[in-house]
């Protein structure tokens, strides 16, 4: 049993008709799934990811990070003449030698320096291997909001198919009442046993009940068709494929499996043990804090003006004419041992805090995978019951219908049969809807995907 409804909650005909352009029954589970890849809380996942890339590329970098350039190009006086050094005293020696405040040149000076670390005592491996870490709490993070999204489109769906199923069974019982309705009065009418008023006002309370229920089914259905609109970003008068609500088929396994499941492949809890590793990483950068840093040091230099000579004695500082470069090892070491030691002590208390939040999500994840395991033993248990219970109502109502035209049976049996009709009904539906969702509550709790293409259909 269905009900077909669009998007913008616009009734349709029959479960065949108003088919989209794409000449099918709409969008189906899959395909709404698809279409919440987009949604924008995968989006800002993703970008959390991108962070989490970049910063990795830069630990890569970081090596070649120390290197800087300058330049300098400017107008400078006529400086003229030769300097050198003659027992000890300066001399100025030129066929003219000047300085002129009118004749102005060019000028240019270009620097290059830089160092290239040799050994850092792990800081930079370290620095690589935390943004290792990050960029897989990254992909942990991408992982639960696809996983939070599906579950959420999944929900919406559930509720879409019980709020149709609901009017459906609620159109179906109408009839129903109506014909119970009519033999009642025929028969109260006609001056026959077995009919009074009194079971005209247990139809009338019936019908009460049957309306105050489809406007709850109504405004179920409006608030999925939103819900889907919101998480699937479908477009209004789309059409959501006439499923027939049913179990999802899917075998159920060991709850140890689903448990293994979810300590192995559980998005967040991958996400916190990368976080965990991150901050190991950083623990070792600030032990390693404590020692020096061996470097390579490169420096090159290069000044020219045509305005000034080129002084030739290498004991004179020319700053207008040179051309230098040079290589050196360096050892840089901070002393702040103090800062160090607070450094190393707040690294090993926040890898504490992370180490406990791995171990409390992971006793948490086992708790959440047999609560919902067990919630699935549980309703498909009270699904087959109502099950069985549907069946036998139906068969019940038929034979109370049937035995009413023949004079076999009181209006209070078709009463008591319409009661148990609509109720065995709905409860079945009910359960269906709590089993699937439980299904649903154990993949987002272990993380796995057994669910992907199954339709909740029968």
């Amino acid at each position: 049993m269905a009900v077909e409804s669009t998007l913008d909650a616009e009734a349709v005909g029959a479960s065949g008709a108003g088919r989209d352009e794409r000449g099918d029954l709409g969008l189906n589970l899959a395909d709404l799934i698809e279409m919440a890849s987009a949604n924008p809380i995968v989006g800002a996942a993703l970008a959390d990811l991108d962070v989490h890339r970049a910063r990795l590329g830069q630990a890569v970098w970081a090596p070649w990070s120390g290197f800087s350039a300058s330049a300098l190009f400017t107008a400078i006086p006529e400086q003229r003449g030769l300097s050198e050094l003659r027992d000890g005293t300066l001399t100025r020696y030129a066929e003219d030698p000047q300085w002129s405040a009118v004749e102005w040149g060019p000028y240019v000076r270009l620097g290059l320096s830089g160092a290239i670390p040799i050994w850092t005592f792990g800081k930079l491996s370290s620095a690589r291997e935390a943004a290792e870490a990050g960029v897989e709490a990254g992909r942990g993070g991408v992982e639960r909001a696809r996983h939070m999204v599906r579950s959420e489109v999944r929900r919406a769906y559930l509720s879409l198919l019980l709020a149709r199923e609901i009017l459906l069974l609620i159109s179906d019982g109408r009839g129903y009442i109506d014909e119970a309705r009519d033999e009642i009065r025929a028969r109260i009418d006609r001056g026959e046993g077995g009919a009074a008023m009194i079971d005209i006002y247990k139809l009338d309370a019936l019908t009460a009940d049957v309306d105050a229920r489809e406007l709850q089914a109504r405004r179920l259905e409006d608030v999925a068709l939103a819900g889907l609109r919101m998480l699937a970003g479908v477009d209004a008068g789309v059409r959501v494929a006439d499923v027939t609500l049913g179990p999802f088929p899917i075998e159920r396994r060991p709850v140890a499996e689903y448990v293994e499941m979810a300590g192995r492949g559980r998005p967040d809890l991958r996400a916190l043990r990368a976080a965990a590793e991150a901050q190991r990483a950083k623990l070792r950068i600030e032990r390693a804090r404590y020692y020096p840093d061996l470097a390579l040091g490169v420096t090159l230099g290069y000044a020219y003006s045509n305005v000034a000579d080129d002084q030739h004695n290498p004991w004179l500082s020319d700053p207008y004419n040179y051309a230098t470069y040079g290589a050196a090892l360096l050892l840089d070491c901070p002393l702040d041992f103090g800062m160090d030691y607070w450094r190393v002590d707040e690294a090993e208390a926040a890898l504490r805090r992370v180490e406990e939040q791995v171990e409390v999500l992971s006793r948490a994840v086992e708790a959440e995978v047999s609560d919902a395991y067990a919630a699935i033993v549980e309703t498909q248990a009270r699904t087959r019951a109502y099950d069985a219970g549907r069946t036998a109502a139906k068969r019940w109502l038929i034979a109370v219908l049937q035995g009413m035209t023949l004079g076999l049976h009181e209006a209070g049996d078709l009463t008591d049969a319409l009661i148990a009709y609509f109720s065995n009904e709905a409860n079945y539906l009910s359960a269906v809807w709590d089993l699937n969702v439980a299904w649903v509550r154990l993949a987002f709790t272990t993380g796995g995907d057994f669910l992907d293409g199954l339709e909740p259909r029968e």
